[in-house]
């Protein structure tokens, strides 16, 4: 497993080609890594590297995302 900030220096330099295998190490750093993940990269960043990957459902990219979507994780207390 890549942490976060190892999965956002590797896609900040272009080094994944593969947009599957970002959403997936993405998914694995925001579950896995910490309780809060946004305070290991802030707010922004995460922003950064989910819009790359478009929708993500159970760790897998989708074109779409059915109404109403629920969040299994916290943010920042």
């Amino acid at each position: 497993m890549r942490t976060a900030k190892q999965v956002y220096e590797r896609y900040s330099r272009g080094r994944y080609s593969d947009l599957d295998r970002l959403a997936k190490h993405i998914t694995e750093s925001w579950l896995d890594e910490s309780y809060y993940p946004e305070e290991l990269l802030g707010g922004a960043r995460w922003t950064e590297l989910f819009r790359a990957t478009g929708p993500i459902v159970n760790g897998v990219r989708t074109s779409h995302i059915k109404l109403p979507r629920t969040i299994y994780r916290t943010a920042v207390p």
